[in-house]
């Protein structure tokens, strides 16, 4: 969260990479994190960006 934060739009790789996990583990994390709403994902998977829900 805390580089998603630092950078809206941060890819799926750069976010593996900061972190030191897999890509796959990085999408599972985000699924659960975006079924929680806490994460969405505005626009396209291309072009958009990270918006993390602060309640």
């Amino acid at each position: 969260m805390s580089e998603i934060k630092k950078n809206k739009y941060i890819t799926i790789p750069e976010l593996s990479k900061k972190i030191g996990k897999t890509e796959p583990t990085i999408y599972r994390h985000i699924e659960n994190l975006m079924k929680k709403d806490l994460l969405k994902r505005m626009e396209s998977r291309k072009a958009g960006y990270w918006e993390v829900i602060d309640y």
